[in-house]
């Protein structure tokens, strides 16, 4: 399996992407107590904090740096961890689509990281890191295709 970080990403000052493949995983798990613990201790967090509060952390202000430099929208496209947080706040919840996805979007909420799954038996190889380039579309874990703009991180 191939992943290759582009020479777009590199001409922004990405050096190193972080990637981890994991084999026989359950979408629909049970989550464990200790795991629904943590995600109420998190889900309290982000209804409390103020997102305005974060922009000096290093990868927020890092992915505001690099959304500004490819000419994108920070109010249209903003963190993820910030954009999740805004959704806790108007839903008062978490939102739920599977296990997988809870658990990374805790994670995301600690690590402020954007953090996403994809199915590899509909990945088209090599996976590349790049600014894309083009229009197109990708597929979420149990959802439908979403837009990709040219100037996106994929």
């Amino acid at each position: 399996m191939d992943f290759i970080l582009d020479q777009s990403m590199a001409d922004l000052g990405v050096t190193d992407v972080v990637t981890a493949k994991v084999w026989n995983v359950d979408v629909h798990a049970e989550l464990t107590p200790e795991f629904r613990a943590k995600q109420q201790k998190w889900l309290d967090w982000a209804l409390e904090v103020d997102p305005d509060t974060l922009t000096d952390d290093r990868i927020i202000k890092g992915y505001n740096d690099l959304t500004a430099s490819v000419g994108r929208s920070l109010r249209k496209n903003p963190p993820t961890a910030i954009a999740l947080i805004n959704n806790v706040k108007r839903r008062g919840s978490m939102p739920h689509v599977n296990s997988v996805v809870d658990i990374y979007n805790v994670e995301t909420l600690i690590s402020y990281e954007a953090i996403g799954c994809h199915d590899l038996d509909v990945i088209d190889w090599p996976i590349e890191y790049t600014v894309h380039g083009r229009e197109d579309t990708f597929t979420p874990i149990m959802a439908n295709p979403k837009r990709v703009a040219e100037t996106d991180f994929v």
